[in-house]
């Protein structure tokens, strides 16, 4: 007769089904939770099945980069918003640049800016004066 001794490390489990506990050996439960993978409770009586290890590392990292995703998308909608708000801006200020141009040129001919009448002598005094006035 021969005596053959064997040891392993176990990982103690309790099922969530019958209460029953056990152990699998540490290298395959490392590995079912490295790779997302499920085992059933070696009772037969009972049909409960490990909910695994859902998040194993890839999934980890598959969640990680769907979030970098999301991260990435709002950025790139702010960024659009944001340039979208600066053309409106700059196109705010060439029409305000032209108002002032028009007002300038107005009054570099003589035209008061309030009543619209035309003034000889502020026509006169712009022209000698100013002369590079209202010339945009």
């Amino acid at each position: 007769m021969t005596d053959l001794q064997i040891s392993t490390d176990l990982s103690i489990h309790t099922c969530g089904g019958c209460g029953w506990t056990y152990g699998i050996p540490s290298g395959w439960h490392d590995h079912a939770k490295s790779h997302g993978l499920r085992w059933r409770c070696p009772n037969k009586l009972c049909s409960w099945e490990s909910v695994g290890y859902q998040t194993s590392e890839l999934q980890k990292v598959k969640d990680q980069l769907a979030q970098r995703d999301q991260t990435l998308a709002f950025r790139q909608e702010r960024i659009d918003s944001l340039n979208r708000m600066l053309g409106d801006k700059q196109r705010q200020n060439a029409a305000l640049r032209g108002v002032v141009t028009r007002t300038k040129k107005r009054i570099g001919h003589g035209v008061c800016p309030c009543c619209k009448r035309t003034f000889s002598q502020l026509s006169q005094h712009m022209k000698t004066k100013h002369p590079h006035y209202g010339k945009a």
